[in-house]
């Protein structure tokens, strides 16, 4: 099951960096936006996958390659998404944005909240998080600059002129 566990997560981790990608090809705002997200996802995930390969029957030096590798895997992804990303439209782009952001709303909606439901205590505290950060979000274009706004109406107009 720990092979199987870090193969998982190991493309999991391409596939983040194909977002990051994507972002920082939509606009640099929106790509360290993701870029942000995704590094406070990783530390969890880091961590919850040195201790599965530490309770593993694994030799030390195999789940030091495995760590190793799973570290690369950001790497990996990006050149690979950058690649990827050269010879497709920005429409396409924006579509793949669209597409990993909808997953991630998937997955919490019907994953990861009804989990947080069942525990009685942290319910109401992780619901007050959440309507905060949906808040923040839905307030977030108050504080953007001028500039940030005219450059992406500037991408979208790109996007329309080359259909």
């Amino acid at each position: 099951i720990t092979i199987v566990a870090w193969l998982g997560i190991f493309l999991h981790t391409l596939l983040d960096w194909l977002s990051i990608s994507a972002g920082f090809h939509l606009d640099k705002t929106f790509g360290f936006a993701i870029l942000f997200a995704i590094m406070i996802h990783q530390l969890p995930v880091s961590l919850w996958l040195a201790g599965i390969l530490s309770q593993s029957h694994l030799k030390k030096s195999t789940q030091i390659i495995l760590l190793s590798l799973f570290a690369c895997a950001a790497i990996i992804g990006y050149f690979i998404a950058n690649i990827f990303l050269e010879w497709v439209s920005a429409w396409i782009i924006w579509l793949a944005s669209a597409f990993a952001g909808g997953s991630l709303l998937y997955i919490a909606t019907t994953d990861l909240i009804p989990v947080i439901h069942t525990w009685s205590r942290k319910k109401y505290l992780t619901l007050l998080f959440f309507l905060i950060g949906a808040l923040w979000m839905t307030f977030a274009h108050e504080f953007e600059d001028h500039e940030n706004h005219e450059s992406i109406e500037h991408t979208s107009e790109e996007i329309h002129l080359k259909e």
